[in-house]
């Protein structure tokens, strides 16, 4: 297994704006270190601070006070398994989905809500932006809703 085989090429993840719907969670100056085949970025602060990004629950974990903090705890394979979500890739790819280049696993119902589920039945393939950009806005609208509220969400054209 190459780390590499579970992550958005460089070159591809570059060239998009991963974090432009997400802006109302982060600071200005957060940028992208990697991003998983699900679109969950983890990202670097201005403080050096990195944090990960799960586009399906909508969520910021803080992982390490710096880069070189962070890259020892990718030594870690447990690490490595739950961010890059390597079972349930292996799984997507067994099962037949395929990637091209711009796209990324997505889940149909995001896991943030009841009916949603980190599950092979519940993804989907999607273009990295578009979903990026999904899920960020989705989770705007439903960050101070209290647990088990009932929510009308608007998706913008």
């Amino acid at each position: 297994m190459l780390v590499s085989d579970y992550l958005i090429p460089d070159g591809v993840a570059s060239s998009l704006h991963l974090l432009r719907s997400w802006r109302w969670l982060f600071p200005k100056d957060t940028s992208v270190v990697l991003t998983n085949l699900f679109a969950d970025s983890v990202v670097e602060h201005g403080d050096g601070a990195i944090h990960y990004l799960d586009t399906g629950s909508g969520t910021s974990e803080r992982l390490a006070s710096s880069k070189d903090e962070f890259h020892r705890l990718l030594l870690d394979p447990h690490n490595l398994r739950n961010w890059l979500m390597i079972p349930l890739v292996d799984q997507c790819r067994a099962s037949g989905l395929r990637l091209a280049e711009g796209q990324c696993y997505a889940f149909r119902v995001l896991p943030v809500f009841q009916e949603g589920s980190y599950d092979l039945g519940n993804v989907f393939v999607s273009t990295i932006q578009g979903y990026a950009d999904f899920t960020g806005q989705i989770h705007e609208q439903i960050a101070d809703a209290p647990d088990g509220s009932r929510i009308k969400i608007v998706v913008p054209p």
